[in-house]
């Protein structure tokens, strides 16, 4: 599924993005959909702090193995 958010007006970057949820196994499924959908070469991958000690690291691998550099962002669950 693809999310489209766009900053309210006065927003200090107003530029729309897209967000990208991906079903299946983390790492691997994310690595493909992204591969189809954009030739980025960098990314945010934002998880909560329950989500992201079970699977960003194999998120992170995942994309390097295609090619991408990921950073992970941690904010707190809820």
């Amino acid at each position: 599924m693809r999310l489209h958010v766009q900053p309210p007006d006065g927003a200090a970057a107003p530029i729309d993005y897209p967000i990208d949820l991906v079903d299946g196994l983390p790492g691997p499924a994310l690595a493909a959909a992204l591969a189809e959908r954009t030739r980025a070469h960098r990314v945010l991958v934002v998880s909560d702090d329950h989500v992201a000690p079970l699977y960003a690291a194999g998120v992170e691998a995942a994309l390097a193995d295609a090619g991408v550099t990921a950073a992970t962002l941690v904010v707190p669950a809820g």
